[in-house]
């Protein structure tokens, strides 16, 4: 595969609802010891946690992990702030697989073959546009683990597609899709079972996945 493979055991940023689990760590240029305070807040749902962590200089540390029970589905923020710094990141929450669900989700979701496809970079040296998936468009911590190595060429798809991801190579301005509709089948080389780069491998582990399989649908029903 393009870039190698070295696949993630678990993905930090999106997680099915239910029990969630997060790994923090802390690293220092200079040499550190006080509180570490981690929160995890939703619309409505609130975690939170203090650590009291001691690093010597160009070290780190591990803090946790963390287990949750019982979030939710929704959107999340998790904050992290020593006395020095503070950082951020998205959080999702999805329904979890439901038993044969798996079946129905592949059900008229055409994964192109390389023979369709062709190499380009996904995070690099491209710009994209979003037709009718909205709870995708711009949203790059849910693409970390699904995001492919290859895009159709226009006059490789069937005559009667409407391009759903589009993809502009800012170098040479070639226009190409990552997603397509054609009738009610989705053509696409985005990889929903991960398996590229840190990606964890299969639905049962790609949340991130599930969720986009489930958008997909949404569009041909």
């Amino acid at each position: 595969m393009h870039g190698g493979n070295r696949p993630g055991w678990r993905d930090p940023l999106n997680h099915f609802a239910g029990t969630v689990h997060f790994r923090l760590g802390l690293a220092c240029e200079q040499a550190f010891e006080g509180e570490v305070a981690w929160e995890l807040v939703g619309s409505d749902q609130h975690w939170n946690g203090v650590s009291h962590t001691k690093v010597a200089a160009l070290d780190a540390v591990r803090l946790g992990p963390i287990d949750l029970e019982s979030v939710p589905v929704g959107e999340y923020e998790l904050r992290v702030e020593t006395s020095r710094t503070s950082n951020s990141w998205p959080i999702w929450a999805v329904p979890p697989l439901e038993l044969n669900e798996k079946d129905r989700l592949n059900d008229s979701i055409v994964c192109v073959s390389s023979e369709m496809s062709i190499p380009v970079p996904f995070w690099r040296e491209a710009a994209y546009e979003f037709v009718g998936l909205e709870a995708f468009a711009n949203h790059w911590s849910r693409w970390l683990r699904i995001s492919g190595d290859r895009a159709i060429p226009f006059e490789r798809l069937p005559d009667d597609a409407e391009v759903l991801i589009r993809r502009i190579d800012t170098r040479t301005y070639q226009e190409t899709a990552i997603v397509a509709r054609s009738k009610d089948e989705i053509w696409t080389t985005v990889q929903p079972i991960g398996g590229l780069g840190s990606q964890p491998i299969g639905l049962d582990a790609n949340p991130a996945g599930v969720e986009f399989l489930r958008a997909l649908q949404r569009l041909i029903r």
